[in-house]
């Protein structure tokens, strides 16, 4: 079954494009070809951190504030729904190599 990632990529492109030389890169392909450790690390610990904060405060509201505890629930699992949308969608175009908007997986 093919991935439907040609409009998402030129979206991509259009929205968030990085203009190098003559072409127009998505931020993972110039970040690609441009890596740094020390903003790999920040990043990193940024993104362990996406799930068990969020859930710390929750805990906390929980116990303060019961109403503020729901409103902040439900805009949690909006953000949980919303990288669902992207694990299931737009993840490929990140973790493989477009070749003709043919998908080719880099992973085994």
């Amino acid at each position: 079954m093919p991935v439907d990632i040609e409009g998402l990529y030129n979206l991509e492109k259009k929205i968030f494009g990085i203009t190098e030389g003559n072409s127009v890169l998505t931020p993972n392909e110039f970040f690609l070809l441009h890596t740094d450790k020390a903003a790999d690390l920040l990043t990193a610990a940024f993104y362990l951190c996406w799930i068990p904060v969020p859930l710390m405060f929750a805990f906390y509201l929980y116990l303060e504030n019961k109403n503020i505890f729901l409103r902040f629930s439900f805009a949690f699992f909006v953000s949980i729904a919303s990288a669902l949308l992207f694990i299931i969608h737009i993840l490929p175009l990140h973790h493989g190599t477009c070749v003709s908007m043919d998908f080719i997986s880099i992973l085994p």
